[in-house]
């Protein structure tokens, strides 16, 4: 597909076939060795090193936010299962003020951090909100500084401000997005 060859041609890792083989069974010509033979499962040994970074507004523990949460959360977990490096980029919510809802959380260079069944989530400090529509100015720091460590982003939701930020910094940095417009 289009897609695959600008991603390709933009130096970021080249997948034979289309950007699909990154999630799903690859055909035998995608990649060679024992899981090309069918010995071992494909994903221990195909793009396992795939380095994805999820947005989204609201994010575990704050299940009250409806489903988007707990969406994100179960893709997170399933591709870290699979050997890919997932962080999720949220915002605060005011996480620390709650106690962290009983989750043990860290102090990291943007925000608060939690690692759970190898999925890094960074919670971004909220300095206001508006309905659903959260303000977090350090997305603006973090896109600069750690966008470019990512294969691939993906963005869950038009409306609120921390998507279209992250797809405004891909954009510019020549960084594959793909975003999920749900909710209103």
């Amino acid at each position: 597909s289009y897609s695959a060859r600008k991603w390709a041609g933009a130096g970021r890792k080249s997948f034979k076939g289309n950007t699909a083989s990154i999630f799903f069974k690859p055909n035998s010509s995608a990649f060679s060795g024992s899981a090309a033979r069918g010995n071992t499962p494909w994903h221990e040994e195909s793009a396992s090193d795939v380095r994805i970074l999820k947005t989204v507004q609201a994010y575990y523990p704050f299940q009250e936010k409806g489903g988007p949460v707990v969406k994100v959360r179960a893709l997170a977990r399933g591709l870290a299962e699979r050997g890919h490096q997932v962080t999720v980029l949220t915002a605060g919510l005011g996480l620390r003020e709650r106690d962290g809802y009983g989750i043990k959380v860290e102090r990291g260079q943007w925000g608060w951090q939690f690692y759970e069944a190898g999925v890094e989530t960074i919670y971004l400090p909220t300095r206001g909100h508006y309905r659903a529509l959260t303000l977090n100015p350090r997305v603006v720091g973090f896109c600069r500084a750690s966008l470019g460590r990512f294969d691939l982003v993906h963005c869950y939701g038009l409306y609120d401000l921390l998507g279209p930020a992250v797809g405004y910094f891909c954009r510019h940095r020549r960084t594959p997005y793909v975003i999920a417009p749900m909710g209103m």
